[in-house]
């Protein structure tokens, strides 16, 4: 099985069982793209947004990706 079928069967019962889609970015408070940025600034995205989040401030949805400002 390719690792591709294994992600879809994966959402699958991920939605069946659950009801929950993995791939709708509403599911989740804060989604971060590691793609274009090192651990240490990861770290502080994701400490900061859980401190925001704990707060009640108000904290970008959208991090570590350049075109993240045109969302």
């Amino acid at each position: 099985m390719q690792l591709a079928e294994k992600a879809y069967k994966l959402r699958e019962r991920y939605k069946e069982k659950y009801g929950i889609n993995l791939l709708d970015e509403n599911n989740y408070d804060l989604v971060v793209d590691t793609s274009y940025t090192n651990t240490q600034e990861l770290a502080d995205i994701i400490v900061s947004g859980e401190e925001a989040y704990r707060t009640g401030k108000s904290y970008p949805k959208y991090w570590a990706n350049p075109t993240c400002a045109e969302r």
